[in-house]
């Protein structure tokens, strides 16, 4: 049961995270309060898949998370909270992440994950979740291979939505009657939203490409914001 202080502290809150709604008030997430941020890069290797996903909740979506996170019901969440329920959120994520290989269904292994709150307009946190997944392949990859990739996660609401596509050793061309993706990161794993393009922000749903022969290795990825799982580190809250 929350006591009148923490029911204090939420009402100040949403009188907060109301104010953010009016015109004459800036918004300290680019795309606004409301928004529901997504970002996805694949590394394709011969032998795995590496898949790293971001999202980043904007302030009002983020409120609503911490209270959910807040399991003991005190008004903020703490770095115990928090490390305990990042691998829960890339777990619950997980199955709308469709990675197709050949028309079949590759299965996702967590390997890292993260979750953090960034400071957002009048100090309200937003929250960015980054979730590190691992897709072994057997047998290896073949020129040809056809792979395609959706996130379906959030679908109704607002926001950024950037996929890339890499190639380490491998080729990566157009599937036919698809784009090529782009292996350019745009947003810096939605840290640093391009000005040029928040009017019309990316609406990246789904990828389809094709392996072919050839292509330079890249050097390891690490994400920054991530530990691996099973660490026993608790995640902080900036």
């Amino acid at each position: 049961m929350r006591t009148p202080t923490v029911r204090r502290r939420i009402l100040a809150a949403l009188l907060a995270l109301g104010a953010l709604g009016f015109p004459a008030v800036a918004s300290a997430h680019p795309l606004g309060n409301f928004t529901i941020n997504h970002y996805a890069a694949l590394r394709v290797s011969p032998s795995e898949i590496h898949l790293d996903v971001v999202v980043d909740l904007a302030e009002i979506p983020a409120f609503q998370e911490r209270i959910r996170i807040d399991v003991n019901g005190d008004g903020d969440v703490s770095e115990a909270e928090a490390g305990a329920a990042r691998e829960s959120e890339c777990t619950a994520l997980a199955p709308s992440l469709e990675l197709q290989i050949d028309g079949a269904r590759a299965d996702l292994s967590l390997a890292a994950a993260g979750l953090t709150f960034p400071a957002g307009a009048g100090g309200v946190p937003t929250m960015r979740t980054v979730c590190e997944f691992v897709a072994a392949v057997t047998p290896s990859l073949a020129p040809g291979a056809s792979i395609t990739f959706a996130d379906t996660s959030s679908a109704e609401r607002i926001g950024w939505r950037e996929i890339i596509v890499l190639g380490d050793t491998v080729g990566i061309a157009a599937a036919p009657d698809s784009p090529l993706p782009s292996s350019i990161d745009r947003s810096a794993r939605l840290t640093a939203y391009p000005k040029d393009l928040l009017a019309q922000p990316l609406n990246e749903h789904a990828v389809a490409f094709t392996v072919t022969s050839g292509g330079q290795a890249l050097a390891g990825f690490v994400a920054p914001d991530a530990q691996p799982v099973g660490d026993d580190v608790p995640s902080t809250t900036p």
